[in-house]
């Protein structure tokens, strides 16, 4: 009796996706495509460490500070010069180093 049930409620499931997926699936696209539009920055943003690695993963920003950061770093492809730390300092808090040559 058990095999019997879970078989009739599996073939119940399969029944009910096959008849709700072609009616679902244009409106799960347009949400995605609006989740997508909303969720990407225009222009388009590069975020750099102060020696010149780039980031990959996900930030917390609060007012242009990063509070979070799970991801991993690595060093910029040739576009992005690396900066040197000789303690040098600048009008900016926090900031320890000098702009590269």
């Amino acid at each position: 009796m058990e095999r019997a049930l879970s078989g009739a409620l599996g073939d119940a499931l399969v029944a009910a996706l096959d008849w709700t997926w072609p009616r679902l699936c244009p409106r799960v696209r347009t949400v995605l495509e609006s989740l997508g539009e909303a969720v990407l920055p225009d222009p388009p943003m590069t975020i750099r460490t102060l020696d010149g690695d780039i980031v990959t993963g996900f930030l917390f920003v609060d007012r242009g500070q990063v509070v979070a950061f799970i991801g991993s770093r690595r060093p910029a492809p040739s576009p992005f010069p690396r900066w040197e730390h000789e303690g040098l300092g600048d009008e900016r808090p926090g900031f320890r180093g000098r702009y590269p040559r």
